[in-house]
């Protein structure tokens, strides 16, 4: 049994990349960017470990919000059942199942067990003799994975306060056509407000300021040795927890399915793609002040991920130092970025959409 319209494509980021898959066999296509700017899940999120294991950075501040559908016409139906049955049930109907997993749960990853994170996301699109077919952003071709793997990858409790709980999303209807050029300003101000005044403090501006404190204590709460996989040979170690912090922070911004930078490029994409389509320049404004952020969370990235298990404490701190000091400068730029977007919200949109030339849907595809 196989969704037929089922077209897989990898992407930049798991959330985007299923909700991009799933909306084409609809016969709606959008790009990745453009789905992240609108679902207003871009910002930022620190939690802090109570222990000397690695600190999470997140790049998002909700987690499949559903807010890109329901501006684009698309309803969903959500659910929490666990098990297989409701799968199953989705596919026999021919509808491509977006389900939320741990990652570390999936075999196919290879991770043993390690880094576990439950806000990640594939789409189930088939199922033969106890094995379902999923869809996963990370590779080029279809995954297999048996019913008890998937479940538990469903269910697993290993990430709070990021845990999957079983939910799945499926696509019931599309209703239209949106009017981007006003569900975009929604979506941007609904997304500032949120980064500025977030629900709890370890989110958005609140969140990076925290992250920013939080950095500058690491050689004193990253102590010890802590057990971490290496990539050299995919199997667990024991090394320095401030290695396995700094390795974890470069993994967060450019590995985990972020699109590169922390998500920062990906929605400097977003108001640029948008601003060219309503001529707004504050939007293009943002857009090359986050795309300079964008290029220090990279580098930094990168630069976190060259770190060996073998290298010095003195050398550790110099790169903990580097970090202390970039992330003051993106405090800087991405304040900028959210002061100067204050004023940018749905009541602006009509002055600004009937200003612009007319432009075509296609730009945002």
């Amino acid at each position: 049994m196989y969704i037929d319209a089922y077209q897989h494509r990898a992407g930049m980021n798991c959330e985007t990349t299923c909700m991009r898959n799933v909306l084409a066999v609809s016969g709606v296509e959008f790009a990745e960017e453009v789905l992240l700017g609108l679902d207003g899940g871009f910002g930022f999120g620190y939690f802090e470990r109570r222990d000397n294991g690695p600190d999470i950075v997140i790049g998002r501040q909700q987690i499949f919000s559903g807010q890109a559908m329901r501006l684009l016409g698309v309803r969903v139906r959500s659910s929490q059942a666990g098990g297989p049955a409701i799968l199953l049930d989705h596919l026999k109907h021919g509808r491509p199942v977006i389900a939320r997993v741990d990652l570390s749960e999936l075999p196919y990853w290879n991770n043993h067990g390690g880094a576990p994170f439950g806000g990640y996301f594939v789409n189930v699109v088939g199922y033969e003799a106890g094995q379902f077919t999923v869809s996963d952003a990370g590779f080029e071709q279809l995954q297999t994975i048996s019913e008890e793997a998937l479940n538990k990858a469903r269910s697993s409790k290993r990430s709070p306060p990021i845990n999957p709980e079983n939910w799945c999303h499926v696509v019931d209807s599309v209703c239209g056509k949106a009017d981007l050029a006003k569900v975009g300003y929604f979506a941007v101000d609904n997304c500032v407000r949120e980064v500025l005044k977030p629900s709890i403090n370890n989110l958005g501006m609140p969140g990076l300021k925290q992250f920013a404190a939080g950095v500058r204590n690491w050689s004193q709460t990253k102590t010890g040795t802590v057990t971490m996989q290496l990539w050299s040979d995919g199997a667990n170690h024991a090394v320095p927890a401030l290695f396995c912090q700094l390795v974890s922070l470069g993994r967060a911004i450019e590995v985990f399915g972020t699109g590169g930078g922390l998500f920062r490029p990906m929605w400097s994409r977003f108001l640029r793609i948008f601003g060219d389509l309503v001529g707004d320049e504050r939007l293009l404004e943002a857009a090359n002040t986050m795309g300079a952020s964008g290029e220090l969370w990279t580098t930094l990235g990168r630069n976190l991920l060259q770190v060996g298990p073998d290298t010095s404490q003195a050398a550790l701190q110099a790169q903990l130092d580097q970090v202390i000091d970039t992330v003051e400068c993106i405090q800087q730029l991405e304040r900028k970025v959210m002061d100067g977007l204050r004023s940018v919200g749905p009541r602006t949109a009509l002055k600004a959409a009937s200003a612009a030339p007319s432009t075509s849907h296609a730009h945002f595809a």
